[in-house]
């Protein structure tokens, strides 16, 4: 009887390290994730800047511009998008 709880404390170790590691991957991951985040926060500023200039970064430096415009259009008070239609 002991071989079986042998194989289930094994199976158990085993499955305790795949987790483990899985943990680790993911937390490399979102550093990865994050660091790319702020990588693309500091080139959107230096083009902004005129510090770079990269034909590569202007559509995603538009495209940025054009989302920073939505959100602003929709984080406005109703009263403020009124007087605009005015």
């Amino acid at each position: 009887m002991s071989s079986f709880f042998d194989k289930v404390k094994q199976a158990t170790s085993d499955a305790a390290d795949a987790v483990k590691d899985n943990v680790q991957e993911a937390k490399i991951k979102n550093e990865i994730v994050r660091t790319y985040e702020e990588l693309g926060q500091k080139a959107f500023d230096l083009f902004e800047e005129g510090k770079i200039k990269s034909t590569a970064l202007r559509p995603h430096v538009k495209h940025i511009r054009e989302l920073k415009e939505q959100l602003a259009a929709v984080d406005q008070p109703d009263y403020v998008k009124d007087t605009k239609k005015s």
